[in-house]
This record gives C-alpha cells, sequence and structure tokens, in this order.
C-alpha cells in the first residue's frame, strides 16, 4: 500500500511521542 510507509513513520514518532510525556509525567511527579 502507498500510505505503508508514513503509517510507520507516524506510529514511530507516536511511541516517542508518549515515551517523552511518560518521562515527563515521572519527573513531575516524582
Amino acid at each position: 500500500a502507498p500510505g505503508e510507509k508514513s503509517v510507520k513513520k507516524f506510529n514511530e514518532l507516536q511511541a516517542e511521542f508518549l515515551s517523552a510525556v511518560a518521562k515527563l509525567k515521572e519527573r513531575l511527579t516524582a
């Protein structure tokens, strides 16, 4: 499918974003 590459890229970026948010939450609640 033509959109598969961009979907994969989006999923990778989303995972990075979510882990960054998790780290921020850890800092704030620590």
